[in-house]
C-alpha cells in the first residue's frame, strides 16, 4: 500500500506558545528548555531549489510529546554556507543557542552536500566560521551541535512511518502554528517524491524517540 501520514489531523497543529501557556513561542522554547526539554534537529540535504529542508524540535521525554516548532525550506540551489547561516537564523528567531541543542539527524556525511566548491565541508565546518547575529552571544563564534546520521536501511521509510503514524494519532507528534510549510507537506503527500525532502526531515528527527517510546506504551503496535 502507500506509505503515508494518514493519521495526520487538524489535531496535530495548534500553537506552543499555548501548550507552554505563555504568549509567543520564544518564549515558550525558553520555557521549554528550561522545564527539561531538550531541542532537535532534523535535515534533509539536496541539491536544488526546495531540497534542503531543516526541522527544529522539541522533545519531553517524561510526556513523551514532540513539538516541531521552527522550519527552513530553500527557495533556490544553496550551499552549505547559505544553509549553515539560515539554520542560525532559524534558531535565533526562536530564542535557541546553537549549544542548547541536543542533537541533529541529518543526511549529510564530512561531504556536507558534495557540491562544486563545497567538498569536504559539513554544516558544522560553515556553523563554526559564523558568529551570533544578535542576542547575549552577539559577536561570539558559533559552536556546532553533534550531527548523526540517520537509520536509512532497507524499509526504514516505512519503519518510521509505521511509528509516525500512531503517534499522530496519540497527539504526540505536534506541529506548532509557524510551521504551515511543513503541514502542507504531509497532508499533500502521497508517498512519491514531491515533498519527500521535508517529510523525510522530519522522519529523521523523530523516529528514535518514538522508536524508544515504543516498548513501554501500546498504543505504538503496528497496524
Amino acid at each position: 500500500g502507500i506509505v503515508r501520514l494518514y493519521r495526520f489531523s487538524s489535531a496535530n497543529k495548534g500553537r506552543f506558545a499555548d501548550r507552554m501557556k505563555v504568549r509567543s513561542l520564544v518564549e515558550a522554547c525558553q520555557l521549554a528548555l528550561k522545564s527539561g526539554w531538550i531541542c532537535t534537529i532534523g535535515g534533509d540535504h539536496g541539491v536544488g531549489a526546495r531540497r534542503e529542508v531543516v526541522h527544529v524540535s522539541l522533545r519531553s521525554d517524561n510526556f513523551r510529546e514532540i513539538w516541531t516548532v521552527g522550519t527552513y525550506v530553500n527557495q533556490q540551489r544553496t550551499g552549505p554556507l547559505e544553509d549553515a547561516i539560515a539554520i542560525l537564523r532559524l534558531l535565533s528567531s526562536l530564542g535557541i543557542m546553537v549549544w542548547q541543542v541536543s542533537e541533529a539527524r541529518m543526511d549529510v556525511g564530512q561531504l556536507g552536500k558534495g557540491t562544486a566548491g563545497d567538498t569536504g565541508q559539513s554544516i558544522n565546518s560553515y556553523l563554526s566560521t559564523c558568529e551570533y547575529p544578535d542576542g547575549p552571544q552577539k559577536g561570539k563564534k558559533v559552536l556546532g551541535f553533534p550531527i548523526h546520521l540517520p537509520g536509512k536501511e532497507q524499509g526504514s521509510i516505512e519503519k518510521g512511518i509505521e511509528l509516525m503514524n500512531p503517534a499522530l494519532a496519540s497527539i504526540r507528534l505536534m506541529i506548532d502554528e509557524s510551521c504551515g510549510v511543513l503541514a502542507a507537506a504531509i497532508e499533500s503527500w502521497t508517498g512519491g517524491e514531491q515533498y519527500k525532502d521535508t517529510i523525510d526531515a522530519w522522519r529523521y528527527d523523530v523516529r528514535n524517540p518514538l522508536e524508544r517510546w515504543q516498548p513501554r506504551s501500546s498504543g505504538y503496535q503496528s497496524a
